[in-house]
């Protein structure tokens, strides 16, 4: 190869820019795929049914994946008498520093176990 037709280092940051950009938008589609699934009503056919402690930790990573750790995303701590709103700010806050791509990414997998289809999504 000639040091002409060599890539440069332009062209080689600007491919893998591309190939990050691919990933993550197949990533959000696969969240919002999980997110339209996770609100709609089981009984209507298009939900998934789950328990109260798994609807808790769909509940963190949205938030989490929407805004942010709890600690850095400027909510207001729920007031002591509003039990279920400190619970669930709990939940949220204990995800920590989580990045939003990979709270986005353990909701898709959260969805995936309790939707019984390892392959939904966008590409699946």
């Amino acid at each position: 190869m000639s040091l002409a037709a060599a890539p440069t280092m332009r062209t080689i940051a600007a491919a893998v820019r591309k190939r990050a950009a691919r990933h993550l938008s197949t990533r959000a589609s696969a969240f919002e795929v999980a997110v339209a699934a996770v609100k709609s009503p089981a009984a209507s056919g298009g939900g998934v049914e789950v328990d109260t402690t798994t609807k808790l930790k769909f509940y963190a990573l949205y938030r989490q994946a929407q805004s942010g750790p709890a600690s850095a995303s400027g909510a207001k701590k729920p007031s002591l008498f509003d039990v279920a709103g400190k619970i669930k700010y709990a939940a949220w806050a204990d995800l920590g520093d989580m990045t939003a791509d990979e709270a986005r990414g353990r909701y898709v997998e959260l969805w995936q176990t309790h939707n019984g289809d390892a392959g939904a999504g966008p590409d699946g």
